[in-house]
């Protein structure tokens, strides 16, 4: 995963996603550059997106 992506800020817990790939976004654990990659369509991480802000508070 290389090229610009987002940082979102947490204590323990990060992430990186790139969206710099046509029709492609990829997360990874920030702490860990060189481990596995998670890619999904853009429509799919929208989806994702939208059901952990969208979700009732419990």
């Amino acid at each position: 995963m290389t090229g610009p992506g987002h940082a979102y800020r947490c204590r323990d817990e990060c992430v990186e996603v790139a969206m710099n790939v046509p029709g492609t976004v990829a997360i990874r654990d920030s702490k860990n550059p060189d481990g596995p990659v998670l890619r999904f369509t853009p429509a799919a991480w929208a989806d994702f997106r939208r059901a952990l802000t969208s979700a009732p508070e419990s």
